[in-house]
């Protein structure tokens, strides 16, 4: 169980207190959350994180690349499998779509990453 973060933000429930999540909502979560983050900012974890940042759509590769730097940066999150990812570049902003699979249920997670410049 864990507290929902939108935006940045605690999510409150109809009560005003901190909306609690589980499940494939928990797993989507840590997952967004492990992806946003650059790669080596978190001091006292360094390898938390992704380097997503280093995408470059102008690069025949960018599938490939992405499919790595998401696989890498959820390797620590055992009970999160990762089934596919898409990249689709739209100038420097690449949408990613990640497809994964947790306590047998599925989830997909879409976001925005501004490539390499």
């Amino acid at each position: 169980m864990d507290i929902a973060i939108i935006n940045g933000n605690i999510a409150l429930d109809e009560n005003g207190r901190p909306r609690s999540i589980d499940g494939i909502e928990q797993a989507l979560q840590q997952v967004r959350m492990c992806l946003e983050i650059k790669k080596g900012s978190f001091v006292f974890l360094p390898s938390l994180g992704s380097e997503l940042w280093k995408l470059d759509s102008s690069k025949p590769y960018l599938q490939k690349q992405a499919d790595m730097f998401v696989r890498e940066a959820l390797v620590s999150l055992k009970s999160i499998t990762v089934k596919n990812v898409i990249a689709v570049s739209s100038g420097n902003i690449i949408h990613l779509t990640i497809d994964i699979e947790s306590g047998g249920k599925a989830g997909r997670l879409e976001m925005n990453v501004n490539g390499a410049i």
